[in-house]
């Protein structure tokens, strides 16, 4: 007899830490959950701003490069610019001084 009150007290504890443990699963589910959806957002404000620029920065920076060109006096295409032409366009007149030895 005294057995089996021991079992039922012990079935009882047995189930009312099931239930407990339940309960903190069911916690724990609804945090992993959780950190899923806002990882999965972490991801998209890194690469939406990454994928925006290489989709538009390389327009905006040629065009950048052209208006340059055309204010140190630049002609034809704006990347063909070269280490003699920024001297030039920095002191006019220096390289010939250069090349006479003056």
């Amino acid at each position: 007899m005294e057995n089996d009150e021991e079992l039922k007290k012990l079935i009882k504890r047995n189930l009312a830490l099931t239930q407990e443990i339940r309960d903190m699963v069911k916690s724990i589910k609804g945090y992993v959950i959780w950190q899923r959806v806002f990882g999965f957002l972490k991801l998209l404000i890194i690469l939406i701003p990454l994928i925006l620029g290489i989709i538009y920065l390389p327009p905006i920076i040629k065009e950048a490069l052209g208006r340059y060109g055309e204010i140190l006096g630049f002609s034809g295409n704006s990347m063909d610019i070269g280490v003699d032409d920024l001297k030039e366009a920095l002191v006019p007149g220096m390289t010939d001084k250069i090349k006479n030895g003056k």
